[in-house]
């Protein structure tokens, strides 16, 4: 999708972008828990899905692409929520390189 083909009305999905981060526990160790940093609306659409076979279980996984305003920062060891659903990110892109929109490849199903 061009960015010319985006506008804010197509944007109609609140979602968190999420990453994970550590928290020290006070006796050297510490813990970790996916933090929100950014909430964004999002055009949330499907493009293709599969199943695949992980620890003898048959998993489905589906693929996203995420359309939302440009923000910096956004990487590929983070995640996207959507409600209760939870969407891995495998690449960010920058449409046009003009700091507008970013395309979101992601994978449902294979977030934790």
């Amino acid at each position: 999708m061009k960015c010319c083909d985006l506008s804010a009305g197509k944007l109609r999905n609140s979602i968190e972008i999420q990453e994970l981060t550590n928290t020290p526990d006070g006796q050297g160790g510490f813990s970790t828990a996916w933090t929100t940093i950014h909430t964004p609306n999002a055009m949330i659409k499907p493009v293709s899905g599969g199943e695949r076979m992980r620890a003898m279980q048959l998993n489905a996984t589906v693929t996203h692409r995420i359309y939302l305003r440009y923000v910096a920062g956004i990487e590929a060891d983070m995640r996207v929520k959507f409600g209760d659903r939870l969407f891995q990110i495998r690449l960010a892109l920058n449409l046009e390189e003009r700091n507008r929109w970013l395309e979101l490849h992601c994978e449902e199903g294979a977030a934790q």
